[in-house]
């Protein structure tokens, strides 16, 4: 048993102690990661170095981009039930008119461009919580001007787009305003018969009056003389009580003809207050016509064509840092991989 535990023991210490388990181990702390690094830091620093340096001359000779930028508001269109205004296209589709190339091939023949040299890319971006869109593109630095006209014009362009549309809702409502103001004159027209006709009755009311007068006259004159006769049977008291009778004719028809006249007077004045009241709201029609026409407005430049006051482009001191963090990286995995090349030798060698 002693033999057998003496053995045991000696085999546990050789096992312990074989140098092939070092290269063999599975678990690598962080002091040997940092040593590995500090072993092959002249590697990674000149690398590094070499990189950046590298990195900062390609971009000092990269051409400089400059961006011009405008913003455009969309044309309105009318107002909506709820008060907001209505225009004449979502400020999204145009967006994706621009940004789909759609006036592109206008441009180009306009300027008579070359699309090797001269690349067109609008970014058109609706600006949250506003009826604005911002449009983008970006120009190497000769070509600066060119961008400033090509930009300008795209502006046209749009607004050319869009004005048929305009025109067609201007024309739409100078034809219902025209409608409405032929309307107004029918009625005006009508109201100066009517007033016309109220005046003529006004006169022959005078003129009835005037006559119910001496008819009361003549009547009176002819009973006092009655009343003077002592014998009533005389024949000229015969003739003037027909007289009397043929006065109250008269006198009735009279009446009657004033009755008329200003039942005919109250219906005139019932149909010029109808009149004028048609006229009021034809009129204020027109109004509310004349005020949506005069809302409808074409694309509005909010902000002509400018050109940032400092390259977007090449970003140096981005391309440095990236070329620095990525350049650390690659250098740190080759000296890794180069001691793991080395470490895998390492049995081979202590045989």
């Amino acid at each position: 048993m002693g033999k057998e535990k003496t053995m045991t023991s000696q085999e546990n210490e050789k096992r312990q102690y074989r140098p092939e388990d070092y290269c063999r181990e599975d678990e690598i702390s962080l002091i040997d990661l940092l040593l590995v690094i500090w072993k092959w830091k002249w590697l990674i620093i000149a690398g590094v170095v070499i990189c950046v340096v590298a990195a900062a001359v390609i971009s000092s000779r990269m051409q400089r981009i400059y961006e011009v930028s405008m913003a455009i508001e969309p044309g309105i269109a009318g107002v909506g039930q709820s008060g907001n205004f209505l225009t004449i296209d979502s400020p999204n589709n145009i967006s994706g008119k621009i940004e789909g190339g759609v006036y592109n091939k206008k441009l180009q023949e306009y300027f008579h461009l070359n699309l090797q040299k001269h690349k067109l890319e609008f970014k058109s971006n609706p600006i949250k919580g506003a009826s604005l869109i911002k449009i983008t593109s970006r120009w190497e630095e000769g070509d600066v001007s060119i961008g400033m006209k090509i930009s300008g014009q795209l502006l046209e362009f749009l607004g050319d787009d869009y004005s048929k549309v305009i025109k067609q809702m201007m024309d739409n409502y100078e034809q219902q305003i025209k409608i409405n103001m032929d309307r107004i004159e029918n009625f005006q027209n009508e109201l100066q018969l009517h007033q016309a006709m109220y005046m003529n009755i006004q006169q022959r009311k005078k003129r009835i009056v005037e006559e119910i007068r001496n008819v009361n006259k003549n009547m009176n004159k002819i009973v006092n003389k009655i009343d003077s006769f002592e014998n009533p049977d005389d024949s000229f008291s015969v003739v003037l009580h027909a007289m009397t009778i043929q006065q109250n004719l008269v006198y009735s028809q009279l009446n009657n003809q004033l009755y008329d006249l200003e039942s005919r007077e109250k219906d005139i004045e019932a149909m010029s207050a109808g009149l004028k009241k048609s006229i009021s709201d034809v009129m204020s029609k027109m109004n509310e016509l004349q005020f949506k026409k005069g809302l409808i407005s074409n694309i509005k430049v909010v902000q002509q064509p400018e050109v940032s006051p400092n390259p977007v482009a090449p970003k140096k001191k981005q391309i440095i840092l990236l070329a620095g963090m990525a350049s650390l990286l690659i250098f740190i995995f080759l000296a890794f991989f180069i001691e793991y090349i080395r470490n895998a030798r390492c049995p081979a060698g202590m045989k």
